[in-house]
């Protein structure tokens, strides 16, 4: 029950999304999640720019995205409505590094300590 994937940041993320009992972090600390809020189609490609431009600077060789388009995002907030499992598989895939993207309010599948 030892999570040795992602750093304790995301992992305290990953626990408010959905908890599992017993299972713990290996203490390795990175960045703190971060949260963009959006606003528009173009806000929303702005702050992807930027992330990737982060990952490239960071010198890490993978990164993941998790949708490409406005009609992905949607669909995929609606599964995440209805399946916190796919949030919380979504937050555990970041090993490192962590940028959240939305556009009028976080999912309040983030738990109580998400940003407004």
């Amino acid at each position: 029950m030892t999570s040795y994937r992602s750093t304790c940041e995301i992992a305290e993320l990953a626990a408010r999304v959905m908890p599992v009992a017993g299972l713990v972090a290996v203490q390795r600390h990175g960045e703190a999640v971060r949260f963009a809020r959006c606003g528009d189609t173009v806000g929303v490609l702005t702050a992807v720019d930027e992330a990737i431009e982060r990952w490239r600077a960071s010198g890490r060789r993978t990164l993941g995205i998790i949708a490409k388009s406005d009609f992905l995002a949607a669909r995929y907030a609606e599964l995440i409505a209805r399946d916190r499992n796919l949030l919380y598989v979504a937050v555990t895939r970041a090993m490192h590094a962590l940028t959240v993207l939305y556009r009028d309010e976080p999912s309040p599948l983030l738990g109580e300590e998400r940003p407004r």
